[in-house]
């Protein structure tokens, strides 16, 4: 839906032919299916689809082995545990750090905060989108392109042949004001949280963890060269249920936010002019380290004590 708490400003669309855009995305299945839906909904639309998979060197692979090992040689079995647990990736980084680079150290703390992701994950995704995605990808005439960064010298060149007129981004990485400067009309991204107030990565947990319900949706927006931060174009919370647990209630972001990357599409297919509504300054830009264990558990036990049921009758009940 539209924003209804901050000012609008109309964006003028440049004119061309504008039945050609480009996909990026990541590689699960939430990903796929909007690359499918969009070859359902706008048939010779997408010329081109890459999902973002860097390779990582065997020197960087053994380098983590080797720092995850000395993490835990490092500390009785009982201490390595309690530090996981409690999302002390500080401290078991620092026991590293002196074995790595700073950037492979990141790359540890970034591995290390996986344990964060509840296990069902994978598998709410499946139940909620595994037979949608396989009947899609049978009719489908594209299937992704897997790329090692979008931002080279090779994959602008492919980039600024097709020319295309919209690049729309779903969970891969930031885009280069020079990738961008690709899209002919509007490069836009949907974002699983709710801009301005959350930017970044595991948003919807965050905002949950804050029982900050009404921050439980998904913002597409115009892409610029940070993180989530561009002008607005649509945003709305998910539809949840009170048995939802925290994977569901993820999902059900990411399926409301599919739903309006397709309107805002085929607005700009047809549209002059777009409401767009410009993001302040300010807000939260949360990063994968910053959710932790403790974090998960927390909001486990208010889910199981009932809290989001609660919640959802307070809404209910105005």
């Amino acid at each position: 839906m539209l924003v209804h708490d901050l000012p609008s400003e109309p964006l003028a669309l440049p004119e061309g032919e504008r039945r050609s855009a480009v996909f990026f995305s990541g590689d699960s299945l939430r990903h796929h299916r909007l690359g499918y839906l969009l070859q359902r909904r706008f048939p010779g639309l997408l010329k081109a689809w890459w999902i973002y998979a860097p390779k990582r060197s065997r020197r960087l692979q053994d380098k983590l082995t080797k720092a995850w090992r000395l993490v835990a040689n490092s500390q009785t079995g009982k201490e390595a545990i309690g530090l996981l647990r409690n999302g002390d990736l500080a401290g078991l980084g620092q026991i590293a750090q002196r074995r790595l680079r700073k950037g492979d150290l990141g790359r540890l703390r970034r591995t290390l905060s996986a344990y964060a992701t509840p296990s069902n994950y994978a598998q709410v995704e499946r139940e909620m989108f595994g037979d949608e995605v396989e009947a899609l990808r049978a009719e489908a005439s594209m299937h992704p392109v897997y790329i090692e960064s979008p931002n080279k010298g090779a994959q602008v060149d492919e980039l600024a042949a097709i020319d295309p007129y919209l690049i729309v981004t779903f969970g891969g990485p930031l885009l280069s004001g020079r990738v961008l400067g690709k899209a002919r009309g509007l490069a836009i991204n949907q974002h699983a949280g709710w801009s301005p107030a959350l930017k970044g990565a595991s948003t919807t947990e965050t905002a949950i963890y804050h029982r900050q319900l009404g921050w439980v949706g998904n913002t597409v927006h115009v892409m610029d060269t940070h993180a989530d931060s561009g002008a607005i174009l649509r945003r709305s919370t998910a539809a949840l249920h009170p048995d939802d647990d925290l994977a569901h209630c993820f999902f059900a972001v990411c399926a409301v936010g599919s739903k309006m990357m397709l309107e805002v599409i085929d607005a700009a297919l047809h549209d002059e002019t777009l409401t767009t509504f410009p993001q302040p300054r300010g807000g939260s830009t949360v990063l994968n380290i910053d959710y932790t264990p403790a974090k998960r558990r927390a909001i486990e036990r208010d889910i199981a004590s009932g809290w989001l049921s609660d919640a959802l009758d307070i809404v209910k009940s105005f």
